[in-house]
């Protein structure tokens, strides 16, 4: 029998704010809740599990990993420049 998780199980596991899950699954990009009483809900782990899959594989591909940088990065590349031309972070923006 698959296990099933409650609400807090599940946002340790994926890593997002409940809004954010919230939002995911009412768009249809994350595993649908179960009724599993009266006024409690669930998810099946492994559905969950394999979500979290095709989340790592999107991220191992690249894709967007140029937006992952930290803020901190970039605030240390905008230091760098510090000859009076535009912050490197904004030359990117502004031609």
């Amino acid at each position: 029998m698959d296990r099933v998780v409650r609400r807090k199980q599940l946002l340790e596991l994926i890593g997002v704010s409940s809004a954010t899950q919230w939002r995911l699954e009412k768009a249809g990009q994350f595993p649908a809740r179960i009724k599993i009483g009266k006024a409690s809900v669930g998810w099946h782990l492994t559905e969950v599990e394999e979500w979290l899959k095709g989340r790592e594989r999107v991220l191992k591909e690249g894709i967007g990993c140029e937006r992952l940088r930290r803020a901190s990065d970039r605030a240390n590349e905008d230091q760098r420049a510090g000859d009076g031309t535009l912050p490197l972070s904004m030359e990117k923006i502004i031609p």
